[in-house]
């Protein structure tokens, strides 16, 4: 879903800066590398449109600031 999201943002000309925050009980503390690597071993791509955050999946980086509240 971020993946996603990050794209649409890419995508709109009038959105400038974004800001990631977290909702709920819950976020990231970073990437669980056992499910990323059975990730790449089941062949996942990144869905079209889609920006790679973290250049983990090879897909285009974000060009327009990003910011993480945590």
């Amino acid at each position: 879903d971020l993946v996603a999201a990050l794209g649409e943002y890419e995508a709109d000309d009038q959105l400038r800066c974004a800001l990631l925050f977290a909702h709920g009980e819950h976020f990231t503390a970073g990437l669980d590398l056992t499910n990323v690597g059975e990730t790449f071993r089941q062949g996942w791509k990144l869905p079209e449109g889609a920006v790679d955050p973290w250049g983990t999946f090879g897909g285009r980086r974000p060009s327009k600031p990003l910011v993480v509240a945590v």
